[in-house]
């Protein structure tokens, strides 16, 4: 019954994704998706033509036989690999050593690249012991006087989930986190993790060797206290996984707790520490930026895959009509700068409307993208795309070409910049007070390597799984041959999402495999009335973000409850899965506009018993303009009907039952006559499962 039903709802959910986005094509989309669900997980991916000039227009091409080829499926989430690993596939694959095992999507796609050097710890060679690898790092720190060594997980694009490559933290220290800064000292080194890692920290840190501290919504800048207390000279950033904005926060920390020190800057290359003073003063700070890390990962996975052109009427707009924008910006809107790098992956993809396979959940591929403006032309003068070049196909080539875009390889950036951008920059008049001239425009986010390049002063940052029973509690869990947990009645959550040449898809669910007791119904109920009431609120255009976080949050607040992540984010077309721009949360955020895609997702995580978490994507329409204000509501994405099972009707409204009604009742009349179309490939159980999990609820009076 348990298999039958998970595998129910695998089929559900994938076509669920697949609802969410054109309406006037959901039927072509799922359909094509159904017809080809049993041959394989992973579709591949068609790369379309795409125009290079505003005066092209791309057909759409509403058969079938075009909505067949959607997408790579990279089952965000881990989703694929933790179905295996509960033995819902016979061909389960175990590679302990690397991270793509089981998807066959990856195979033959990676070789091993092999890097060497002398000033670093090599953790391949030391087995799986935080100890040793511990003390061969405090050897190298000792060995060129770094008195405090900082380790962030993050990679040079400051990617939420990042590449083997980068996960130097876990090699470490046995932590498996996405999120982690890790401060090696001479004492007791200190692991800093968001809320959202607690329990999976606890559970991986030999906490007799490090000492572990949770990061907060209350004590978000304690890490930048905790640094400013430690006795040092001499501290070290690895200049390519550390943001500018977690520098320049650690640095007026610094400056404001001592005052009277100097702090001395520079960049060490190729890890050559020989020119570095060795000699001890105790009125400098010195901040060592390393070209290379101190902790080296010999053996990793490197992508063969070549990049593929994404095709305009996914995304609505061609490169060059894109490229086009951002000189009419730069030629009258920005004006006091003429250089511009673009860092952040996705914005890179978007722009150029390419898609590759460097990530294993997003597509994305390894680039920076760089626009030198000419005032006097008013147009580039150069637009270089710095990338793996023997990825790129001869199409990809040739929409490059077209739109005069250079090439170069992804590791002259550095170089590039230093010594042919920098020397070219003409030297500015600051003598106008209201127009100052930078540089270079780079991302907030940028890395330290490449900031460090620039004068401070003179840089313009802007911004242009599946989870059972307990381990439904870590809210980010991935399981390992340690935490595999047996399907059990219990608690399910599923936490789902997948890739398509339409869009990015991300759905949570929670059922159960058994009889849920009072407390799981009364938890499950109060996280979906947030959920509910956050679906369908009305607010002003003005209206900060953060302020509907309180909807989703009030009815856990009222009986002493919260939940430590943020209720919404962004979602990516065909890019991440979490995207910026916009969020819904209890701190920052923003006004909301109209078809901003968001997720809805409050929760509920009890240690060691179980976890709550209901999800839905869905996007900004406006509901009605009045002579003053516009105001916004959100229409759903998500096709996928709660559990009723885990209802507590005692603590729903009439009203909510009716919306959980009308909501089940659209589900049913979408996706019925669809599973109807493939009797041969569904039959009659997934029509029945379909049915009774969308069967209204009965409504009482009192």
């Amino acid at each position: 019954m348990q298999l039958n039903f998970l595998l129910f709802v695998f089929i559900f959910l994938r076509v669920f994704h697949l609802n969410i986005f054109n309406k006037g094509k959901r039927q072509n989309l799922v359909s094509a998706y159904l017809n080809h669900f049993k041959k394989s997980y992973f579709s591949g991916v068609t790369s379309g033509s795409d125009c290079v000039n505003k005066s092209e227009v791309s057909s759409d091409n509403n058969n079938n036989n075009n909505n067949n080829k959607i997408a790579h499926n990279f089952f965000s989430k881990k989703y694929q690999r933790n179905f295996e690993n509960n033995n819902l596939s016979e061909n389960q694959e175990n590679n302990k050593n690397i991270i793509y095992s089981g998807s066959n999507i990856f195979k033959n796609i990676y070789n091993t690249e092999m890097m060497s050097n002398n000033n670093t710890v090599d953790v391949n060679m030391m087995d799986n012991n935080p100890a040793a690898r511990l003390e061969e790092l405090r050897t190298i720190m000792k060995k060129n006087k770094i008195d405090v060594y900082i380790l962030i997980n993050s990679d040079e694009h400051n990617s939420e989930i990042i590449n083997e490559k980068d996960k130097k933290i876990v090699k470490i220290t046995n932590y498996s986190g996405a999120d982690g800064i890790l401060i090696v000292t001479k004492d007791k080194p200190i692991l800093y993790v968001n809320a959202l890692y607690e329990l999976q920290a606890m559970n991986e840190l030999d906490q007799n060797l490090f000492t572990l501290r949770i990061s907060r919504i209350d004590n978000r800048d304690e890490i930048f206290e905790t640094i400013s207390s430690l006795e040092f000279n001499t501290i070290a950033f690895d200049g390519k996984n550390t943001s500018v904005v977690f520098y320049e926060k650690l640095r007026k920390a610094l400056l404001n707790a001592y005052p009277k020190k100097k702090i001395v800057e520079k960049i060490i290359y190729n890890n050559n520490f020989d020119d570095v003073n060795k000699k001890d003063d105790e009125n400098v700070l010195n901040f060592l930026v390393l070209e290379k890390s101190l902790v080296e990962i010999k053996d990793y996975p490197v992508n063969n895959k070549t990049l593929y052109i994404h095709d305009r009427k996914y995304n609505g707009a061609c490169a060059g009509e894109k490229i086009d924008k951002l000189k009419q910006s730069l030629m009258y809107d920005i004006k006091n700068v003429d250089n511009l790098l673009l860092s952040e992956l996705d914005e890179i993809a978007y722009l150029l409307n390419l898609r590759g396979y460097d990530y294993q959940y997003s597509p994305l591929f390894y680039s920076y993208l760089l626009f030198q403006f000419d005032r006097e032309e008013q147009d580039f003068s150069k637009i270089v795309f710095f990338t793996t070049v023997k990825n790129l196909p001869a199409d990809v080539k040739n929409l490059l070409e077209i739109n005069k875009v250079i090439v170069k390889e992804y590791e002259e950036i550095v170089p590039y910049l230093r010594d042919v951008v920098i020397p070219s920059i003409p030297k500015h008049n600051d003598d106008n007070p209201d127009f100052k001239k930078y540089d270079i425009s780079l991302s907030p986010y940028i890395n330290l390597m490449i900031y460090k390049l620039f004068d401070r002063k003179n840089v313009l940052l802007q911004k242009f799984t599946c989870t059972s029973g307990p381990n439904a509690a870590v809210i980010h869990y991935e399981c390992t041959d340690k935490t595999n947990a047996t399907i059990k009645p219990a608690i399910y959550l599923l936490d789902s999402g997948g890739q398509y040449l339409h869009g990015t898809t991300d759905v949570t669910r929670t059922t159960h495999f058994g009889e849920p007791t009072a407390e799981e119904k009364r938890i499950y109920t109060l996280v979906l009335k947030g959920h509910l009431r956050l679906r369908k609120v009305i607010f002003a255009s003005y209206t900060n973000s953060s302020a509907l976080d309180f909807i989703a949050r009030e009815n856990l607040f009222n009986n002493f409850m919260d939940y430590n992540h943020g209720t919404g984010h962004g979602v990516g077309l065909t890019l991440n899965v979490h995207e910026g721009g916009c969020s819904i949360g209890p701190v920052g955020g923003a006004p909301l506009k109209k078809n901003m895609v968001l997720s809805n997702e409050p929760g509920y995580y009890m240690k060691d018993k179980f976890g709550v978490r209901i999800e839905n994507m869905q996007y900004v329409i406006s509901k009605e303009i009045t002579d003053t204000t516009e105001y916004l509501s959100f229409d759903d994405l998500t096709m996928y009907p709660y559990e009723k099972k885990l209802l507590d009707f005692s603590l729903l409204t009439n009203q909510e039952i009716k919306e959980l009604n009308e909501y089940h009742t659209t589900i049913r009349n979408t996706l019925l006559p669809l599973v109807k179309q493939s009797p041969q490939e569904y039959g009659e159980s997934v029509e029945k499962y379909l049915i009774e999990i969308t069967e209204p609820i009965a409504i009482h009076n009192n």
